[in-house]
């Protein structure tokens, strides 16, 4: 599965949690992703559009193999971070911000409670 189909089923699971909808910022945030072998993909974050897009400006960029796991939920940012999986460069206020996001809009079998 390409990046840009990835980011595309995290929007659709991210629309279906509006308590998560809540935590997007009013002004936009764009997240750059680059995985070698795969084409870069941005995601423009916002409370009133999101999309997947390229050829933006970004606040964030995350490189590394690992980002699809930190997509889907798998996996959590910061720890990929400091496993040495992942790169980052952006501030740790985004930072923080996406991982939540993302672990939030887990698949929906992870989220279980118990």
């Amino acid at each position: 599965m390409d990046l840009e189909n990835v980011l595309t089923n995290f929007l659709e699971r991210l629309y279906e949690l509006e308590h998560v909808v809540l935590l997007l910022p009013n002004e936009p945030l764009v997240i750059k992703f680059e995985i070698s072998g795969m084409e870069n993909a941005c995601l423009y974050l916002s409370s009133t559009k999101s999309s997947v897009t390229n050829g933006l400006e970004e606040h964030i960029t995350i490189m590394g193999n690992g980002i699809t796991d930190v997509i889907n939920g798998t996996s959590k940012l910061t720890d990929l971070i400091y496993q040495e999986n992942i790169e980052v460069i952006g501030s740790l206020r985004n930072t923080l911000l996406i991982e939540s996001i993302f672990y939030l809009c887990r698949e929906k079998d992870m989220r279980k409670i118990g």
